[in-house]
């Protein structure tokens, strides 16, 4: 495979032969340009390059997903054991019973994250104040 250090130049020799075409296509690593007399058959053939480069990132983001949870599961484990005995309560929900530590899972930060580190939210327990004879949260 060569490199066309001058595309000037090449496109002038392509122009100046009557019916020569060509047409470049974004591989996965490189535009290639393709070289032929059937416009067809060289536009095709740059499609497929396309095809083939985008089926490979696509490929490369599902893997990259795959090896993301895999490492999240043994972090998780902890939390699933929790929420298998977590109990719902009976009463209504008062803002004590918030207090606590979720795991937060969300792809596009997760991009930027340490894949070791957890990201969570620690809800602390709400302070009391005496105001008046109130109780205020």
């Amino acid at each position: 495979m060569r490199y066309i250090k001058d595309r000037s130049k090449f496109d002038k020799a392509v122009q100046s032969i009557p019916g020569l075409s060509t047409t470049e296509a974004e591989g996965e690593h490189c535009i290639k340009t393709f070289i032929g007399w059937d416009n067809d058959k060289i536009r095709s053939r740059g499609r497929r390059l396309e095809e083939e480069a985008a089926k490979e990132r696509e490929q490369e983001a599902i893997e990259a997903r795959i090896e993301r949870e895999r490492e999240r599961q043994p972090i998780l484990q902890r939390h699933h054991e929790y929420a298998k005995g977590h109990r719902v309560l009976a009463s209504s929900l008062k803002l004590q019973d918030l207090a606590g530590s979720c795991v937060v899972r969300c792809d596009e930060i997760m991009k930027n994250w340490t894949p070791s580190e957890v990201m969570t939210l620690d809800i602390a327990a709400p302070k009391l104040h005496w105001t008046s004879a109130l109780w205020r949260a």
